[in-house]
């Protein structure tokens, strides 16, 4: 729809969702990752001007996935890494608590990262438990990883009881040093989503790929189309 040609790789095929009490498939191995990328790589199809990642299952697959981030890197210094580094949520793992450190490693080569509180928690090593200390932990990395362009903290639990959902954002400015903090707020659901996530990620990286100059606008429309497509979804399951 936001016009990109995408060469998409699943980390795991899967019949459903792992939150169903059955499911069953693949996962991809390290060994079938670096068979995939180098035949993309013979046939020089492996020209590239973004990486995304989103749910990794294993430290060792993931740290595959960094070695073709990096090359790309090499062959296109212009090339953003957008990494949605899934470790979990409401203080709990997702997946193997090995990622942490792998995820650390990844903040080495991203441009932007899309953390929620409890992964902002485990990458920082910081706790996030409101505005404040949120930021500090954005900065935090920001100081470290002079690769990182933008943070967003996507999702948080304040402890607000008026039903709001806070996020926010921290781009680095042109001037050595400068930075944008951004804020948003938006009405929370009482639906549970999967995928929002990998949702708002993909869209973080179309809408900065059309005004990469303007992260308030950028995030103005991602947040704005999540949440229109979070109303039509619960609208349908009515």
């Amino acid at each position: 729809v936001l016009g990109f040609d995408v060469d998409f790789i699943n980390t795991v095929q899967f019949s459903n969702h792992t939150a169903y009490p059955v499911f069953k498939g693949d996962r991809l191995s390290t060994d079938q990752l670096k068979e995939l990328y180098s035949a993309l790589a013979e046939n020089s199809i492996d020209n590239y001007s973004y990486v995304l990642t989103g749910f990794c299952f294993s430290a060792d697959l993931l740290k595959e996935i960094l070695e073709i981030v990096r090359h790309q890197k090499k062959k296109n210094p212009k090339l953003l890494y957008f990494c949605d580094p899934v470790l979990g949520d409401n203080g709990k793992f997702y997946v193997p608590e090995e990622l942490v450190p792998a995820f650390k490693e990844a903040l080495e080569v991203a441009d932007f990262l899309t953390p929620n509180q409890f992964e902002l928690q485990q990458l920082s090593g910081l706790p996030v438990t409101d505005e404040p200390s949120a930021l500090a932990a954005i900065d935090t990395l920001m100081r470290s990883h002079a690769n990182l362009k933008f943070v967003c903290l996507t999702s948080t639990d304040f402890g607000d009881a008026n039903g709001i959902l806070h996020g926010l954002a921290v781009a680095r400015g042109s001037g050595e040093g400068s930075v944008q903090r951004l804020r948003y707020q938006m009405p929370r659901l009482a639906e549970s989503f999967v995928g929002t996530g990998d949702l708002f990620t993909a869209l973080l990286l179309a809408w900065n790929h059309k005004l990469p100059d303007n992260p308030k606008l950028v995030l103005e429309r991602v947040i704005s189309t999540v949440y229109t497509v979070l109303l039509a979804t619960v609208d349908y399951i009515k």
